[in-house]
């Protein structure tokens, strides 16, 4: 609850917990509460470093953000670059992103 406190005054965190503890809710929630205030007024891009928790995250930002209407999209690397050229194009009226690093 502490870090919530920073985090929703502006200031940086950084933080290491266990599984289920929290630690997605912790950055999204404020991320959302700003979405609330002024929809069109930010945007988010979350970096990973796995596919997977891209999509962990992705799925955890729509069901926090389901009050508000937020809409999610999560580009991974290793579909073929068309297919994100097309995401990224969308984007343009998505207020948050989630993205992973290309593996080859």
């Amino acid at each position: 609850m502490i870090t919530l406190l920073f985090v929703f005054t502006g200031r940086d965190c950084i933080g290491c917990a266990k599984t289920g503890s929290g630690k997605t809710a912790a950055f999204a929630l404020p991320i959302l509460q700003k979405l609330s205030e002024d929809p069109y007024g930010i945007y988010a891009l979350v970096l990973t470093p796995t596919r997977e928790l891209a999509f962990q995250i992705g799925d955890q930002f729509k069901a926090l953000g389901k009050p508000i209407q937020v809409r999610v999209t999560v580009v991974t690397g290793g579909r073929g670059e068309f297919n994100d050229e097309i995401i990224l194009m969308l984007f343009c009226s998505y207020p948050t992103l989630k993205n992973s690093p290309k593996f080859h």
